[in-house]
């Protein structure tokens, strides 16, 4: 990427502590804390740090260090609205949306849910401090009411702080719920709340507290959570690279795999001796097809990808202008100060990833619903200048007994479906709201699932994806109608034809397979299928029992919606 140059890093466990991630940070930089400013080799450059996950400490790192000695910091996962003051955090960037714009999309959630009074539950740190202030004037402006807010302890998990917490909440007429705040907090609530009295009548919106792979099995409480969390690409390479890792002989740069391997799957891996996994049964390694079924990437890889990108296109970039071209360390390149690098090249990154990053779905044009490489470019306060989000709820995706959070719709596009039968919890009421003086909600929906529906699916080695409108559109949003005259006829073309050039051995050794969809004339309705397949969210079998892995699928067909294949 840069000619004769490698890139490193050195990571560091602050244990979510503080002072801690200062005097990590520190140690990294010895120069600044030394009369002599000779105290780096000649073979390492070190010219910025990336982190810290929450805002309170990236908070603390921006003002005690970063800023103090003029050291770029690139937050992934910080989303503080405060750290986007140039004065207090001059040395400040993050990969990921501040809570402004995210509490925006709340905001459009909100009132497409016909929410009119909400309870907002946040906890004392930055971040859910910094969120309930970007939410507060945003009801206000939206005429939701704000019926209480109720600030809890960012590190208490206890039964009783949880108790104390869901009495508030069950106390209030307001049965709409809001949570920002620090995860802990968030996943002790909702396992709390499956066995406190009335907590059932309390309906959910998190935000980025709940993370993609959060699971609560055997729980049935937090079905039907909402989650609203910033866009996030599945990335194919980096899902090919975490699924290959060996739990036995991990790479010995990342100290951490093992341990997260056995408390992943409470065993113990050979040679460990370590409390508590040494009294664990043996781990079973699953093998690499079954790790890729129940792999889902974390909303923050991504934005953890641009950090690292970031730095290399910076230096890239500075490398053009101090070397001149010459590949390798020129001595230009290496007395470049920090300062130099965050205000002539770092803080101007702008760039749209392409083959050079080598990083194809990143790169590509082609995925849903972003139809564009991902781009990373930077406006004055350090924050990036393009977000979407996408709107999850929990349900229940599988036979284990456990929640994940499935994908409902995408860039706010939301369009749910009321069931004809009630769900509980719903929030509709029929009470005068005026007469008793308290608050009800009104016209609410349960936020479900649309189901994929009838398919047909032929196993092959590489894989056609053909959407056709089999029937008309119903009355609700994603839903179907009466049968269209000519859409059984579309489908068995594509049947009869993949049949055709199977038998012809068109592909001289490869089977031709196809996948076709009934769109029902919605492009809602296609997007959302297409992506929720891609996204392995939506798991498609043959006749056989044949998985449908959808990585095999290299092109779509289908003549009714042709903007769903820009």
């Amino acid at each position: 990427y840069i000619p004769g140059i490698t890139l490193g890093m050195l990571s560091r466990d602050y244990c979510d502590r503080k002072y801690q991630a200062v005097s990590d940070a520190q140690e990294l930089f010895p120069q600044f804390l030394s009369e002599s400013n000779d105290c780096s080799t000649d073979n390492e450059v070190i010219l910025g740090l990336i982190g810290a996950t929450t805002s309170s400490v990236t908070e603390e790192v921006s003002t005690k260090f970063s800023a103090k000695f003029k050291v770029p910091l690139v937050s992934y996962s910080s989303t503080a609205s405060s750290l986007s003051d140039n004065a207090m955090h001059p040395y400040f960037m993050r990969t990921i949306s501040p809570d402004g714009p995210l509490m925006e999309a709340l905001i459009r959630v909100l009132q497409e849910l016909k929410w009119s009074f909400v309870n907002v539950v946040y906890t004392d740190d930055t971040f859910g401090r910094s969120s309930y202030n970007e939410i507060r004037t945003r009801l206000v402006a939206a005429g939701i009411c704000l019926t209480q807010g109720v600030e809890v302890s960012s590190t208490d998990t206890s039964n009783t702080a949880m108790d104390n917490l869901l009495r508030k909440l069950t106390g209030s007429e307001s049965v709409g719920n809001i949570y920002l705040g620090a995860s802990q907090i968030a996943e002790s609530l909702l396992n709390r709340a499956e066995s406190y009295s009335d907590a059932g009548k309390l309906q959910w919106i998190f935000t980025d507290s709940l993370t993609l792979s959060s699971s609560f099995t055997g729980k049935k409480y937090p079905r039907g959570v909402i989650s609203v969390l910033p866009g996030s690409r599945k990335i194919t390479e980096f899902e090919d690279h975490w699924i290959r890792i060996n739990a036995t002989t991990p790479s010995s740069e990342n100290p951490w795999y093992k341990d997260w391997f056995m408390t992943e799957f409470d065993c113990s891996l050979p040679g460990t001796t370590n409390p508590p996994h040494n009294s664990k049964p043996p781990c079973k390694i699953p093998t690499e097809n079954e790790r890729r079924f129940a792999f889902v990437q974390d909303q923050f890889v991504e934005p953890a990808v641009h950090a690292v990108y970031t730095y290399a296109n910076a230096l890239r970039r500075a490398h053009v202008t101090k070397c001149g071209g010459v590949a390798g360390m020129c001595n230009n390149l290496k007395s470049m100060t920090t300062e130099d690098f965050y205000q002539n090249y770092l803080k101007n990154t702008d760039f749209t990833y392409s083959r050079v990053e080598r990083v194809e779905s990143m790169a590509s044009a082609q995925l849903e619903p972003y139809n564009a490489p991902a781009k990373v470019k930077f406006d004055s306060h350090g924050d990036l200048t393009d977000y979407s989000f996408e709107i999850y709820s929990f349900n229940d995706y599988s036979t284990t007994g456990t929640y994940n959070l499935e994908t409902q719709d995408y860039h706010l596009h939301l369009h749910l479906r009321c069931p004809t039968s009630p769900c509980a919890p719903c929030l509709g009421a029929t009470s005068n709201p005026v007469s008793r003086k308290v608050f009800y909600q009104r016209d609410i929906c349960c936020l479900v699932l649309v189901d994929l529906g009838l398919y047909m699916y032929l196993h092959g080695d590489v894989i056609m994806n053909g959407v056709y409108p089999v029937h008309m559109g119903g009355k609700e949003p994603l839903s179907c109608g009466d049968l269209y005259k000519n859409g059984a006829m579309l489908v068995e073309a594509m049947r009869w034809t993949i049949s055709q050039a199977n038998s012809q051995n068109l592909l001289k050794g490869v089977t031709l397979g196809g996948l076709a969809l009934d769109d029902c004339f919605s492009s809602l309705k296609s997007i959302h299928e297409v992506t929720a397949i891609h996204r392995h969210n939506m798991p498609i079998m043959d006749s056989n029992g044949n998985d449908l892995d959808p990585d095999s699928i290299d092109g779509y067909h289908g003549g009714s919606l042709p903007h769903v294949y820009k």
